[in-house]
């Protein structure tokens, strides 16, 4: 491999790591809105004297599980595109 050649490939995917994190980014900040509306929206069922779970709280649940591994996999990326600099 000619260094040129060494250099745009770590160029590549260094371009490609960020666009990985602004993905992740954006993602996370969807998915941490859709919990929070799910919050608010628990907490005007349980406010209504409701005393049944609420009929969400799977899908909340499961959100919460998806924003600590997206969360997981932006920190990995951030580290490693991070110790290379």
């Amino acid at each position: 491999m000619t260094p040129d050649k060494h250099i745009t490939d770590r160029r590549t995917a260094a371009q490609a790591e960020e666009a990985r994190m602004a993905a992740l980014k954006a993602e996370i900040a969807v998915t941490f809105a859709r919990i929070d509306a799910l919050k608010a929206e628990m907490d005007a069922w349980y406010a209504a004297g409701r005393t049944q779970r609420f009929p969400h709280y799977a899908t909340l649940a499961a959100l919460e599980v998806r924003l600590s591994a997206l969360d997981s996999e932006f920190k990995q990326l951030w580290d490693a595109h991070h110790a290379r600099r």
